[in-house]
């Protein structure tokens, strides 16, 4: 639907300030649902007891655990990076002192978001780039010196807009993005991990 397409390229536009405003209104609030929900957490709790920046950290550890998916050695780039558990879950599981050379040296990370990220240990971080434009792709490129791929990773989602179709739109959106991004950058054979969410589009 091209009017839902159109409204959702608005609405990835927006994102950065949609998540100033959240944050705002949490130090402002703390009875705040969202602060409540947050304090009461048991993942919230757990992702600060072992210094993850995010309870999302622990989606991706399930995912690895089940599925086997990421390989000592391998070139992983992931979209939407900030505020950075992804990339820290990555960091450790390729780069960590457990991973013997020469795979832990040849391991590669490369993490961008539109936001500001902060420096994770052992991974190129790249702030202020936007998947949607020409330069996103020739900052990956740099950063990555020309080597292929084997993941491409993307946790990006809208904030809810409370419109479910529309909500759905934007998520395959910035999915489709990133998946250019993998036909790109991607040796033959390279995976992507996206989060999708329920809607008219996903089910086409």
């Amino acid at each position: 639907n091209i009017s839902i397409r159109s409204r959702a390229k608005s609405i990835i536009s927006s994102q950065t300030l949609q998540l100033q405003r959240r944050a705002y209104c949490a130090i402002r609030n703390p009875g705040n649902p969202w602060v409540v929900r947050q304090l009461r957490d048991v993942y919230v709790r757990k992702a600060r007891y072992e210094s993850y920046r995010c309870r999302s950290a622990y989606k991706l550890m399930e995912m690895h655990e089940k599925l086997n998916l990421f390989q000592p050695g391998q070139c992983i780039v992931e979209c939407g990076a900030a505020p950075g558990s992804w990339t820290q879950v990555l960091a450790r599981q390729l780069k960590g002192p457990q991973v013997p050379e020469p795979a832990r040296s040849q391991a590669l990370i490369v993490a961008f978001d539109l936001q500001h990220i902060a420096p994770v240990p052992n991974a190129v971080c790249l702030s202020e780039v936007d998947i949607r434009s020409a330069q996103c792709l020739a900052s990956l490129r740099e950063a990555l010196t020309d080597r292929p791929v084997d993941w491409v990773l993307s946790d990006m989602a809208p904030s809810a807009s409370g419109e479910r179709s529309l909500d759905s739109a934007v998520c395959v959106e910035l999915c489709e993005l990133a998946l250019q991004l993998c036909l790109r950058l991607g040796r033959p054979g390279s995976g992507f991990v996206c989060k999708l969410w329920d809607g008219a589009e996903t089910r086409a």
